[in-house]
């Protein structure tokens, strides 16, 4: 049996800068893998965090 020596299910990822382009990939990507996102930006008053947010979890993720 091979183990994935990157298996970071379960684990909690804080994302700074979460609600760009940039950011908005990255916590897709690890929420995707299994990791508990939590997104910070200043762009979360403007709605664009609590979109990204309700994607994640449509996925099957798990995020706030």
């Amino acid at each position: 049996m091979k183990q994935n020596l990157f298996d970071m299910s379960g684990k909690v990822m804080v994302m700074t800068g979460a609600c760009g382009i940039l950011g908005g990939t990255i916590v897709r990507y690890f929420a995707s893998q299994g990791v508990k996102v939590v997104l910070l930006d200043l762009e979360r008053a403007a709605g664009t965090g609590e979109k990204l947010v309700e994607e994640i979890i449509a996925d099957g993720g798990e995020a706030c």
